[in-house]
């Protein structure tokens, strides 16, 4: 299956298709590079009904007569409407804990050695209403946003026949109910084991329209609405109770898909298309540019750790706790962290002590957090380095996500060290700093792996989806 959006070049006007949260994009016709997406927004698709009105309630009859009912003998509303949903995806870290078997432990005490910590990760995938008030019968659009192209329509371009449901649903409040159901699922799943902490991670939202044709009328002597479904054509819901007049209002945080040049701010060069970076390099200037909310931001000069191996994006934020001795450098955790952070090449021992964590995207999310885990234990030591990084794969974390996963991942290294349970070394009483883009170098078969597998997209498969619905 795959997630495609389609939407109409701002160069020559072609109609193009390109994978559902896709950055940027380069025009088969005219070459155009054009920017689709940045982090934090909330864009608004569409679903091309696949039934017209006078099919619509060809079926709606139809099914009434199937079902034994009595028809319409008088129709007060035949409508096409766009109804809301929002689509929430991100990657949904949880830590659980079990007691050990008796013979694992020779300790009584809880804390010290009697618990068993896991990592559970998984990426999320789901859709929530985005109407305060819904009266179609339906709470998800289940599996159809990763099967059925959607369209980046602007509002004009909609049929003329079809009623926009206001999607008066606050973002924030949609990403909540997100949250408490795949926290539920998690505790379903796992109702053995003990919650421990979880944070979820690259969130992104977007807010699909889906076509309902609905028919409201009188039937032996009631009023009575039908529901049809406008991809599946069937019909999904029934009601005697009429259709409400919606009185919500159409949040101003969603907003259309307008695509915009995708260029250079300093000399103008296209920058090169990537489906998930938020970091581009002008080879022309050898500048390096983030991509956030409000435009492009030009970063130092870039870090890349020494060592052989591909490189790879990194997050890293500094981490300090205050008190007697104090918690800030490299040495000073190396007290804590035994065994782990190598001891201690004597550059490493007065730097700040820092929680790395991937900027980039994997298909083996466990192995995500275990690589943050990893690269925050050993300190790599980076250096200035001329031009732009050639990195294996895109840097497509927020700096913004990057604080929850760095949390996360603080949280998750605790567990390892009983010194580090107290309330001292809680992520809340930290100093942090802004987090800083690292290039690593790393030789890993796994995290390549996880990485290609990623990045690797199915070929759209038409007439298998349109067969299925």
């Amino acid at each position: 299956m795959s997630d495609v959006v389609r939407f109409s070049c701002p160069g020559c006007g072609s109609e193009l298709e390109t994978p559902e949260g896709t950055v940027s994009n380069r025009c088969a016709f005219c070459n155009l590079v054009s920017l689709l997406g940045r982090p934090g927004r909330v864009v608004k698709q569409y679903y091309r009904p696949h039934v017209d009105a006078r099919e619509a309630s060809v079926i709606a009859e139809r099914h009434l007569k199937n079902a034994g009912q009595p028809l319409f003998s008088s129709i007060d509303l035949r409508a096409l409407y766009y109804v809301p949903f929002y689509r929430f995806r991100g990657l949904s870290l949880t830590c659980l804990s079990a007691i050990k078997p008796a013979a694992q432990t020779m300790n009584a005490d809880p804390e010290i050695g009697q618990r068993a910590y896991e990592l559970r990760a998984k990426n999320v995938d789901l859709t929530v209403p985005g109407a305060s008030d819904t009266p179609f019968g339906m709470t998800s659009l289940g599996i159809r946003p990763q099967a059925v192209a959607a369209y980046a329509w602007q509002d004009s371009e909609l049929p003329k026949e079809a009623t926009v449901w206001p999607a008066d649903r606050p973002p924030d409040e949609a990403q909540a109910q997100a949250f408490k159901t795949d926290a539920t699922h998690v505790a379903m799943v796992h109702s053995t084991k003990h919650f421990e902490f979880s944070d979820m991670v690259g969130e992104r939202q977007m807010l699909i329209y889906f076509p309902l044709f609905v028919m409201a009328g009188i039937s032996a002597g009631d009023h009575l609405m039908v529901v049809l479904d406008g991809l599946s054509r069937r019909v999904i819901h029934t009601s005697n109770e009429p259709l409400p007049i919606p009185t919500g209002r159409i949040n101003d945080s969603v907003m259309a898909l307008r695509p915009e040049r995708h260029q250079c701010p300093n000399c103008g060069a296209d920058f090169a298309p990537s489906e998930h970076s938020l970091v581009y390099g002008c080879h022309n200037c050898d500048r390096v540019y983030l991509l956030e909310p409000v435009g492009y931001q030009q970063l130092s000069q870039p870090l890349v750790g020494e060592g052989p191996g591909d490189l790879y994006p990194f997050w890293r934020m500094p981490l300090a706790f205050d008190g007697q001795p104090p918690f800030d450098t490299v040495g000073g955790f190396s007290r804590i962290l035994t065994e782990d952070i190598p001891l201690l090449t004597k550059r490493k021992r007065h730097l700040p002590f820092y929680v790395y964590v991937p900027a980039f995207a994997g298909a083996d999310a466990e192995w995500q957090v275990q690589m943050a885990e990893r690269m925050t234990r050993t300190q790599p030591l980076v250096e200035p380095a001329r031009g732009v990084p050639i990195s294996v794969t895109a840097a497509s974390l927020p700096p913004a996500e990057s604080r929850e996963f760095a949390s996360f991942a603080w949280h998750w290294l605790r567990m390892s060290y009983l010194n580090l349970r107290g309330d001292r070394f809680e992520w809340k009483n930290a100093r942090t700093g802004n987090s800083e883009l690292v290039w690593l170098p790393l030789t890993d078969a796994r995290l390549q792996r996880s990485v290609v597998r990623a990045q690797t997209r199915p070929e759209p498969r038409r007439k298998r989806n349109a067969a299925l619905f």
